[in-house]
């Protein structure tokens, strides 16, 4: 059974529970698991944030942070994350289409107005789910979503992952993870270096900086990476 990780960003515990409750049931019906984490603000959701969420339900009405501008922050970090506002106020659902929400529900929320779009991102989700990889250690083989991992270098002759939960060192070859990751969204800068386009941070004619950190990009590698740059741009 798969495991759907939900962000509920919501200050009222009344209005928490309740969203709760009706997560807990929809998770049920279907036969489902999910994984809930809450945050009673926007600063504590966003702060050290890693891509590791299927679904985001923001309250718009957030004591510091408004929910509004958590999610033009949230954007920045993750672009594919499913995000749902929870909302009293009516006015806020065109504006959801700037954040590429996938809907509002109006508060109080009811069960069969969450199910509704809960239903639909977890058929979103399960029709464009990530690949997976398999890393292969000196001590075990760690299976791990695609969309987790910043970039690949090779240090000392090992395979190092950086993740957003640390890193892995590996055996294998650079050149088998460039042709499996490709169709990923992962490109090539240099001969020690395969980056995840989805964390590109700048582009600079010589360089590239991938998730805080600057690589290289090499004669032999340049026209191929910045062609891959390219088509991951025009896709967005």
């Amino acid at each position: 059974m798969r495991t759907y990780n939900i962000a509920v960003i919501e200050d009222n515990d009344r209005e928490y529970e309740s969203t709760e409750s009706h997560l807990t049931r929809f998770a049920g019906e279907k036969g489902l698991e999910f994984r809930v984490a809450r945050y009673r603000n926007a600063e504590m959701f966003l702060n050290n944030y890693r891509p590791s969420h299927d679904i985001v339900l923001m309250d718009i009405m957030l004591p510091g942070m408004n929910g509004m501008a958590a999610a033009r922050r949230l954007r920045e970090y993750d672009p594919n994350v499913l995000l749902i506002f929870l909302t009293n106020m009516s006015g806020y659902a065109i504006r959801g289409y700037e954040v590429n929400a996938l809907g509002y529900v109006m508060k109080p929320a009811t069960y069969y107005g969450l199910a509704m779009y809960l239903q639909t991102a977890v058929n979103r989700i399960d029709t464009s789910s990530d690949p997976v990889t398999y890393i292969r250690s000196r001590t075990e083989t760690t299976v791990l979503s695609v969309r987790e991992i910043y970039y690949i270098e090779i240090v000392d002759h090992d395979m190092v992952f950086h993740t957003v939960n640390g890193e892995i060192r590996a055996y294998g070859s650079l050149n088998e993870r460039e042709a499996e990751l490709k169709k990923a969204d992962f490109a090539r800068c240099n001969s020690y270096t395969l980056v995840n386009l989805k964390y590109l941070e700048a582009l600079y004619p010589e360089d590239v900086t991938v998730k805080g950190k600057t690589f290289r990009i090499t004669r032999s590698k340049k026209k191929e990476f910045l062609e891959a740059v390219s088509s991951y741009l025009g896709r967005r």
